[in-house]
């Protein structure tokens, strides 16, 4: 069935609603709020701003570095049991895609996106990374899990999907130059006209767009779905299909790797960290914005004096101002004394703290696990072993991590030889397009520990050997990695001048010997 405007549209405004009734778009901009410290927005204040005791930030930002920090390393593979004699092809084949991958990771700023979509994920339960070719270069665009709508969210396998839509806004001025570019007629470029339908953007209340006549912007939807295992896109604004169907010949992944935090029952779009905390962190919000209004009322000292028996009473607060009364005879006390401070209850402040500790510790976030130790009181192997025992509730999010990498590496490889029909060129080395398109590659991505107390735990190992003879001073200098706290480089530089000078003295001893 040909797609039309009008039936993207009623998707669009079928999966807006779901989600609306759900409540997911709600949650998606209270967490984001809260997150960012914008925590008395959805509470009455009087226009006064209240105190806020950040906790949900912190425990985010631990979660995310735990788990983006690992280093990842893309490794593909072509089981070739069935057909041996393509096992040498193959392993050259498997070499280049290596080389490519690694490449591509540089160019896409892998680590950084990683990370991005580890932190968004966290809050606000998944992130989604979209690839497209633009100029013969594979791009990336990071997406808000309220920038899809699915054809079925309940869902699991994204390739199941029948249909994804990606919502953004764009302008409309840009939209109707490639409608012309596409041949679309002008009577439905005609179409194409701004509006202010932001439900699928985050911080869609603080999200100001300009007013200028070619500046405006409107709802743009690109749509995928499958027809004969082909992906296939177009892309449509309301009443105007601008983008006409386009078939990606040879590629049967969808586009987008999700990242997905934690599994949610009954929805695809899983569950982030932040969504537990918000009622603990309101509760410790308006219990020190309590001790606050109370501290400010009742802790201080008050003036209280008989005015009318004062003449000057606009001097009273004046530093070193003298005081006239009517009575020189009157004790000083009878006119001017202090109201002193009532006592603060311990029990307020007691219960924040303790339920702040408590909160942090139940989320794996205590301060044994965040920095708030000395390493020099502990090798680092101990606080290896420590932080490894309490981040164990964030492997699940680990593999995620793992799997979304893994999911990466397999779009790659579709779109690749979907774009490439002459063959994958490498270093100067071409992967046949037959063999890109006969073979399905497996992929395994290597995760390891990137963290400043395994490096340091690492290189106490590598001491103690150097220490107990067990390795050379230049075998100690090569097993450090590059980024090691030692500087490698300048040891490598002293071992170089050790060894040079060594086999001056040898042959200047050798000479002599002759």
């Amino acid at each position: 069935m040909s797609q039309t405007s009008e039936q993207i549209w009623r998707e669009y405004q079928e999966g807006t609603a779901l989600l609306t009734r759900d409540g997911f778009y709600d949650r998606s901009e209270e967490c984001q709020y809260f997150y960012s410290g914008d925590q008395w927005r959805y509470l009455p204040t009087d226009g006064e701003r209240l105190p806020v005791y950040n906790i949900i930030e912190p425990i985010v930002k631990y979660k995310t570095a735990v788990v983006a920090q690992n280093t990842l390393t893309v490794n593909y593979d072509f089981d070739t049991s069935d057909q041996p004699a393509l096992a040498g092809i193959c392993r050259q084949a498997e070499q280049l895609l290596n080389q490519n991958a690694r490449l591509l990771w540089e160019q896409n700023q892998m680590d950084q996106k990683c990370w991005e979509a580890v932190e968004d994920g966290c809050v606000n339960g998944a992130s989604y990374l979209y690839f497209y070719m633009q100029g013969g270069k594979l791009k990336s665009d990071l997406l808000d899990s309220v920038n899809l709508i699915f054809g079925d969210e309940q869902e699991d396998d994204i390739n199941e999907q029948p249909y994804i839509l990606i919502v953004r806004r764009r302008s409309v001025e840009q939209v109707k130059r490639e409608a012309k570019a596409n041949g679309i007629p002008e009577e439905q470029i005609l179409q194409i006209t701004p509006d202010q339908d932001q439900i699928c953007q985050s911080g869609k209340e603080n999200r100001q767009e300009s007013t200028l006549p070619g500046n405006r912007k409107c709802t743009s939807i690109l749509k995928f779905y499958k027809k004969d295992g082909d992906v296939c896109f177009v892309q449509a604004v309301r009443g105007c299909l601008y983008h006409p169907e386009t078939v990606l010949e040879g590629v049967t992944r969808y586009p987008i790797a999700p990242f997905i935090w934690a599994r949610k029952k009954g929805t695809c779009r899983g569950r982030g960290a932040v969504e537990g905390l918000i009622a603990n962190q309101i509760a410790i919000n308006k219990n020190l914005a309590r001790m606050d209004i109370a501290i400010r009322r009742f802790a201080f000292p008050k003036l209280v004096y008989n005015a009318p028996r004062i003449q000057n009473v606009e001097d009273i607060e004046k530093i070193g101002a003298s005081i006239a009364v009517d009575d020189p005879n009157v004790k000083i006390g009878e006119l001017i004394s202090y109201v002193q401070p009532a006592g603060i209850n311990s029990v307020a402040y007691s219960f924040m703290n303790n339920m702040i500790t408590t909160t942090r510790e139940l989320c794996g976030a205590g301060d044994a696990v965040t920095g708030q130790i000395n390493p020099e009181q502990a090798s680092g192997a101990a606080i290896v072993a420590v932080r490894d025992a309490a981040t164990l509730n964030l492997n699940f999010a680990v593999s995620q991590l793992a799997r979304f990498v893994e999911d990466v590496a397999l779009i790659w490889y579709d779109l690749l030889k979907a774009y490439h029909p002459a063959g994958l060129t490498v270093g100067g080395k071409t992967i046949p397009a037959k063999l890109l398109q006969a073979l399905i590659p497996r992929v395994r991505v290597d995760l390891s520990p990137a963290n400043p107390y395994s490096k340091y735990a690492q290189e106490q190992t590598l001491q103690n050997l150097l220490s107990a003879g067990y390795i050379s001073f230049p075998e100690y200098v090569e097993a450090l990695d590059d980024d090691a706290n030692a500087p490698k480089e300048k040891l490598r530089s002293i071992v170089s001048a050790r060894t040079i000078a060594e086999n001056s003295v040898k042959i200047q001893t050798s000479q002599e010997t002759a």
